[in-house]
């Protein structure tokens, strides 16, 4: 009688797209260690909690930034007197 050995089945090989975790997956990280750096080739992208990202203060405009700033309402400048009549014409 002939012996046939019999070919264990192939192994299916992981393709790198079944090594990437699914969304609910990173969602889940970033519940639970805070946001996320994804990449896909050059492009990279940052993934965060909407607790994160209404915590970030937001950049104010000029005005903002004038208005949020020390205030100077005890601060009295001194100059010498002068009439506008003593100005040159």
């Amino acid at each position: 009688m002939a012996s046939h050995a019999v070919k264990p089945a192939p192994q299916p090989t992981e393709t790198p797209d079944d090594s990437l975790p699914t969304l609910a997956e990173v969602l889940d990280r970033v519940s639970h260690v805070g946001p996320q750096i994804v990449t896909r080739g050059e492009e990279r992208f940052i993934v965060l909690g909407a607790q994160d990202f209404e915590a970030k203060p937001k950049r104010p405009g000029l005005v903002g930034a004038l208005l949020s700033g020390p205030r100077f309402d005890g601060i009295v400048i001194a100059h010498a007197p002068w009439d506008m009549r003593d100005i040159d014409r």
